[in-house]
């Protein structure tokens, strides 16, 4: 299994090539794309089974052997050569390695598979804290408690 990406337009779903950052047609940011990637094995032990979102990495719900689900960020090979996207996925792995929180997914690996770096997370139960401030801003309270 090749892990490559492509990039597309969120809106339109148009397919770029790899060094274009905007969609030629909208003018908005594109997205990475990894059709094709779920039901395939990862270092040959995590089964993608579902893509959760996108970004300059793909995310997905896997599992390994059993019934224990974990998250995987994906950063494709079409990436390699892409510092800042790189340099933002080693420094995303070295914090998490860093914090110990109940709402902070503990790291529990960190590797390369056909080129690709991946990380490989805990699954925390609960929905993301972006989703929550959307709806409105936190109480102090509230805040204290995430």
């Amino acid at each position: 299994m090749a892990i490559c990406a492509s990039l597309e337009c969120p809106l339109c779903g148009a397919r770029h090539p790899s060094d274009a950052a905007v969609c030629a047609e909208h003018g908005i940011p594109l997205v990475t794309s990894a059709v094709g990637l779920v039901g395939t094995l990862l270092a040959e032990r995590y089964l993608l089974l579902e893509e959760l979102r996108q970004g300059e990495g793909v995310v997905f719900k896997a599992r390994e052997g059993g019934d224990k689900h974990f998250v995987i960020k994906v950063l494709p090979k079409s990436f390699a050569d892409d510092e800042p996207a790189l340099a933002a996925f080693l420094a995303e792995a070295r914090a998490l390695s860093l914090l110990e929180h109940p709402s902070v997914p503990r790291l529990l690996e960190f590797g390369e598979s056909e080129g690709a770096r991946f990380m490989v997370t805990e699954m925390v139960d609960g929905r993301l804290l972006a989703d929550r401030l959307e709806q409105s801003p936190l109480r102090v309270e509230q805040a204290l408690n995430v």
